[in-house]
């Protein structure tokens, strides 16, 4: 929109702010859509993924953009850095776990009188339970973080959307 067509500021402001508005949820869905229409290898790239779509929100056009619209957008927008950065460090961190844990060693034998005879230490199987675990733990907690990041992004939608509905009395 622009003054040229006539049109009063508050109407450019209502307009531009609707488009932003719309491009930011268009955004949001799609992210929430890809791990869905692709093939997902590890919480990492899905990670890349939040990052990119936060720059993509963070390049929209914003002329006339309502100030509080302005303010979620970088809001959804750092939330998705957040989220960025809670998958990207899943993979550090499950190492880190890994390394640090423990060995863990099963005795196979026989038993006497005086001890264990004929036994050796069984340990590669519960050392990989023990990773397999890890790695499980790791990822749930990574995804239970952007979980509840993309709720409070959801809760943002709702409140800024009755604001900008109430504010403009046009839909968002």
């Amino acid at each position: 929109p622009s003054a040229e067509d006539g049109d009063d500021p508050e109407q450019m402001a209502r307009l531009a702010s609707q488009a932003y508005f719309k491009s930011v949820t268009g955004l949001i869905e799609d992210l929430q859509d890809k791990p869905n229409s692709t093939q997902v290898k590890t919480s990492g790239q899905v990670g890349l993924w939040f990052g990119r779509y936060a720059k993509k929100i963070d390049n929209l056009p914003i002329l006339n953009v309502d100030d509080d619209l302005l303010e979620y957008g970088a809001f959804v927008a750092d939330s998705m850095r957040d989220a960025e950065m809670s998958l990207r460090n899943v993979g550090g961190q499950k190492r880190v776990r890994q390394l640090n844990a423990p060995a863990q060693y099963r005795s196979v034998g026989r038993y006497g009188a005086y001890g264990s005879y004929g036994g050796y230490w069984e340990s590669p199987r519960l050392e990989s339970q023990n990773r397999a675990r890890i790695a499980t733990e790791e990822r749930v907690k990574g995804a239970r973080s952007t979980r509840a990041i993309m709720q409070t992004v959801s809760r943002a939608t709702a409140d800024i959307r009755r604001a900008m509905t109430k504010k403009y009395n046009a839909e968002f």
